[in-house]
């Protein structure tokens, strides 16, 4: 992405409230690292968007890296070390594998589905595995309560098909289906995210 320079100071991101991370996969060493807001660059940013078969492994100094999502799909493991306790998790609810296969229409249509759909159900089933197993802490008590983000109901049926085309009209699509889910999950949690007048939909 050699835009994202044009749109994003990464210098500013130090100044913000809150923590963010950002993670990615060290090929070399076999392991995962993620960056705080103190330590985020355009390189690592970079580094934590090279997706397997679509860009070529990053390297930064200390070796090459792959997008973090290709190894684990939430990174949990990592939150949790950093957080014990959160009150709040939201997690995107993925589009599942069910939906997104299709006959495809051509060469490209085959790639992507093949990159896309297993990784849709890894994030499902790790999202799955974190509640069943792993969101309790040592005196068994829950680590966090977590909270979805429905994408999926805010897809018309008729564009699954076409949910990973590489188009302008697509990206408008998604973006305006992200935009209401937002809407409906910060109306749906208002008591939980604090949020005191009712949210308004708007176009």
């Amino acid at each position: 992405m050699p835009f994202i320079e044009q749109v994003v100071d990464f210098s500013k991101l130090q100044s913000l409230p809150g923590e963010f991370y950002l993670n990615a996969y060290n090929i070399s060493r076999g392991e995962m690292r993620c960056w705080d807001k103190r330590e985020i660059t355009h390189e690592h940013f970079l580094a934590a968007l090279s997706f397997p078969f679509i860009y070529p492994p990053y390297k930064l100094e200390d070796g090459y890296y792959i997008e973090g999502a290709a190894i684990d799909t939430l990174n949990f493991k990592r939150l949790f070390e950093l957080h014990p306790h959160i009150d709040y998790t939201i997690v995107f609810d993925v589009l599942g594998s069910d939906k997104l296969l299709h006959p495809p229409r051509n060469l490209y249509d085959a790639w992507v589905q093949s990159i896309i759909a297993p990784l849709t159900e890894i994030a499902r089933d790790d999202l799955r595995l974190f509640q069943a197993l792993h969101n309790r802490d040592e005196s068994g008590q829950p680590r966090t309560e977590v909270l979805k983000i429905d994408f999926d109901a805010h897809i018309r049926r008729e564009g699954f098909r076409e949910e990973l085309d590489w188009s302008f009209s697509n990206l408008s699509r998604l973006y305006d289906a992200g935009y209401r889910a937002g809407q409906d999950t910060a109306r749906r949690y208002a008591r939980e995210l604090g949020l005191k007048a009712p949210l308004q939909m708007t176009a």
